[in-house]
């Protein structure tokens, strides 16, 4: 015999021996089936995590993602907008602190403090971050005014209360109130600047 023919004697000797130990060997197309059932049923296993790994990684991050330092959404008039959110370039900053008669404004000063440089610019992204709402205020009765400049030039003249939270513009005269939420973290920094900066004036 030849060693072709003997290799191929012995290969099937052994394939009889495997078919007695472990039974019968599966045909091809037995085992191309059966290998497709375990990667359909891996699919089912590991495309449910993948699905719920997805989800974690883009849409629950949209939806539960802090709003901290975000700039809410401006409600109200569109002409306050230019004015508020939208407040141009300034670079210098007038705080007044309003003459009061049977709490309401007479008109006049009782005192006053500019800003300039970064104390200016903190102020102005401060008043543009803050809460603007479309709510209508009950009263306007302010304690305090501000203006904005840009080169010598007044910007805006308003006058704020945090009674009922609301801003009057007087320059430019828009004939309304725009309502802002004072009470907020961010209304009563805008708040704690106007108090302290004032703090000595009786």
């Amino acid at each position: 015999m030849s060693d072709k023919l003997q290799f191929v004697a012995e290969a099937c000797d052994k394939l009889k021996l495997a078919g007695q130990s472990y039974g019968r060997p599966e045909s091809f197309s037995k085992v191309l089936i059966r290998r497709r059932e375990n990667m359909s049923q891996a699919s089912k296993k590991y495309g449910g995590r993948v699905l719920t790994i997805l989800l974690v990684l883009f849409i629950v991050p949209g939806v539960v993602r802090p709003t901290v330092g975000r700039t809410p959404r401006f409600r109200g008039p569109k002409e306050f907008l230019p004015y508020t959110r939208n407040l141009p370039r300034i670079d210098k900053i007038e705080l007044l602190k309003l003459e009061l008669k049977d709490d309401r404004w007479n008109g006049e000063v009782a005192a006053s403090k500019a800003l300039q440089g970064a104390e200016a610019q903190k102020l102005a992204s401060l008043w543009r971050h803050q809460t603007y709402t479309s709510s209508l205020s009950a009263c306007h009765e302010p304690a305090y005014a501000i203006k904005f400049y840009y080169r010598e030039k007044l910007i805006a003249y308003a006058s704020v209360c945090w009674s009922c939270n609301s801003i009057f513009f007087i320059t430019p005269n828009l004939h309304r109130t725009q309502s802002f939420l004072g009470g907020n973290e961010r209304g009563e920094q805008l708040s704690e600047i106007f108090r302290l900066a004032f703090a000595a004036t009786k």
